[in-house]
């Protein structure tokens, strides 16, 4: 039997029901083999809009900017590697996610055009960019569940920021996991930390 060139995407996606063409640039993420599309897909769709205008919103988008800048000037850059632009990574066969902001061990990530298999150390989520009409408006489940996969998967440090209620969440492997609040300090690796109240003052 041959296999089309859109079923060979969604299997390489991980997905465990064929979706149609179209709606595969949509496609987020895909968890336990179900995808998880990008926060307000349906709408472009109706307005046959095209899937690369779907981003983020420009306070997103500077905040991982100045997360970026401040990394590199803490010299975190030259010691480890950063990957941005919704890197993916594959969990497992059936699970994928994207990330905002990651840091790996230098050199420790194949540079190809497949998702990375390997866990970073740690990991910075803005807001959070997916569909979550399939988590019946429990938004704190969605982030909950990625957050678990990734420390399962070996992540040693998630950082949610939330520009909404302005605070920001720090989960690791070993201990509980801690909310801060718009004027503390969080750190990210080594001695580089950040304050979430002065990131977006600087906008």
């Amino acid at each position: 039997m041959t296999t089309t060139k859109t079923e060979a995407k969604w299997q390489q996606m991980g997905l465990l029901e064929p979706l149609p063409d179209y709606l595969l640039p949509y496609v987020y993420e895909v968890v336990r083999g179900k995808p998880v599309f990008y926060k307000g897909y349906q709408e472009f769709i109706l307005l046959t809009k095209q899937p690369q205008e779907m981003g983020s919103s420009s306070l997103q988008s500077r905040l991982i900017t100045l997360l970026i800048l401040l990394l590199g000037k803490k010299g975190i850059a030259e010691k480890f590697d950063l990957f941005t632009s919704e890197l993916g990574i594959l969990l497992s066969k059936n699970n994928s996610r994207c990330l905002d902001l990651a840091i790996y061990e230098k050199n420790e990530v194949l540079i190809d055009k497949h998702y990375s298999k390997i866990p970073p150390k740690v990991v910075i989520e803005v807001d959070i960019d997916a569909d979550l009409s399939n988590y019946e408006n429990d938004v704190m489940s969605y982030y909950q569940e990625k957050t678990t996969d990734l420390l399962n998967f070996g992540v040693e440090r998630v950082i949610w920021i939330f520009t909404e209620s302005k605070n920001v969440v720090v989960a690791t492997q070993k201990s509980p996991w801690e909310i801060y609040q718009l004027g503390d300090t969080v750190n990210i690796i080594d001695d580089c930390n950040f304050c979430l109240k002065e990131l977006i003052e600087k906008n």
